[in-house]
């Protein structure tokens, strides 16, 4: 495995609550950008050979870009793409014209393979208000813990029109782990206007700290807030219908809980919450996201357990919807459900891959959805999705336009692709 491979899976295969002195965290660059846009390098990008057997094809619609992690279209512009870099900066580029130009830029230490900037997205009044929110991970305390944050800034119009360098507002929250793995990251608006994320375990190996299993820290768990009315002296407040609030001992931020590295989420156009949770030593995992659901790590790896116990206890938590081993892969990325017009056979079909090893499958899904409340529900629950293809490119996130089509980022190649019909 290339050394980079090897690396990078640190990223995707992979916090505690005891206080922790905090340093500084990285004030953001104020670099002036470039005199205009620039145009992508080398355009236009070959299209990637797939190996055999593939219904679907990968278009680039732009290139150039270093390690992406995230892709979001403009509110309203298909033809206005943001793309989240690792090292520290969110560009956009003119699918049209092909020009870009830096929008987000800050120092953030990427020494380890989880630190970097993973999450990105436009807040639902953008075109009015010009928020942006990025979520960046970081070493804090001479490299010994990890620093997750997330953090608004406000996007300016130039005199030609153009979104100008974005300037930082405030931190809207943080959270700090025992280890450098496991952080998460990305963001989403939901359809009810809440930001929403998901912190991984925070690690080390096996998630010793029982964050997975402990309702009172933001690691392991899914978080639903407000960020327009900041209460309580916090920069956010806490929707009143999330699903712990009032109730003791659970942290009322949290909307699910019981996962070990939930890297990838999104919503389709029913607001259903679908996650990606990457495997610890065997299984990899999709789940249906419920209000108030535990999906059972570190008590459960999927539909395995993971205690020296017979018979595990299933009452209680969510099961996934589907998982796979490593024979097919070791580190899911979990997308959308399509639905587009470009690719007809795929409606309703939740499409995923794994970042490792390239497929892509589509998961058909019940019309009735329940999500399983035991292992026997996981087995019963849907036939295998149908395998799209494979190829030698590792891809860490999905991105999906107004008109529902999906694109995917190319981690080591730096291109965007559009999810597109095979052409006979």
């Amino acid at each position: 495995m290339p050394l980079l491979a090897l690396a990078v899976l640190l990223l995707l295969s992979a916090c505690s609550t005891d206080p922790v002195e905090v340093v500084k965290k990285p004030e953001p660059k104020t670099e002036e950008p470039e005199p205009k846009p620039q145009p992508d390098p080398e355009w236009p990008k070959p299209d990637p050979t797939p190996l055999p057997g593939v219904s679907v094809a990968l278009q680039a619609v732009a290139t150039g870009f270093t390690e992406p992690v995230g892709a979001k279209f403009f509110p309203g512009d298909d033809n206005m793409l943001a793309v989240v870099e690792k090292p520290g900066r969110v560009q956009w580029v003119n699918l049209t014209t092909h020009e870009r130009r830096v929008m987000v830029e800050l120092e953030v230490n990427v020494r380890q393979w989880e630190q970097g900037l993973v999450g990105f997205a436009f807040h639902p009044d953008y075109d009015t208000n010009r928020l942006v929110y990025i979520s960046y991970a970081t070493f804090i305390n001479g490299d010994i813990h990890n620093y997750s944050a997330i953090e608004e800034y406000k996007v300016p119009v130039t005199d030609n029109g153009l979104p100008g360098p974005a300037e930082f507002q405030r931190e809207i929250l943080s959270v700090i782990a025992p280890t450098t793995i496991h952080h998460g990251g990305q963001l989403h608006f939901g359809p009810d206007g809440y930001l929403y994320t998901a912190f991984g375990d925070g690690g080390p190996q096996g998630d010793p700290h029982n964050n997975g299993q402990n309702p009172m820290t933001m690691l392991g768990s899914m978080i639903r807030i407000d960020v327009d009315n900041p209460t309580g002296g916090k920069e956010y407040a806490v929707p009143a219908d999330n699903p712990f609030v009032g109730e003791a001992g659970y942290l009322p931020e949290i909307w699910a809980w019981g996962f070990r590295n939930p890297w990838s989420f999104g919503f389709d156009n029913q607001g259903r919450i679908f996650l990606g949770d990457v495997g610890n030593s065997s299984l990899e995992e999709v789940n249906l996201v419920e209000k108030g659901g535990n999906y059972g790590w570190v008590e459960w790896e999927g539909v395995r357990c993971t205690l020296e116990i017979d018979p595990c206890v299933e009452e209680g938590y969510h099961f996934p919807l589907h998982t796979y081993g490593r024979a097919s892969g070791k580190s899911i990325n979990v997308g959308y459900v399509y639905e587009g017009a470009a690719l007809p056979d795929l409606e309703g079909k939740l499409i995923f891959l794994d970042f490792m090893l390239g497929n892509i499958w589509g998961l058909e899904l019940p019309e009735e959805m329940e999500i399983p409340e035991s292992v026997e529900d996981t087995e019963e629950f849907a036939d295998a999705p149908e395998l799209l293809g494979q190829w030698n490119l590792m891809m860490p996130a999905f991105g999906k336009n107004s008109n529902n089509e999906l694109f995917l980022t190319d981690f080591e190649g730096g291109n965007i692709f559009q999810l597109v019909a095979l052409e006979e």
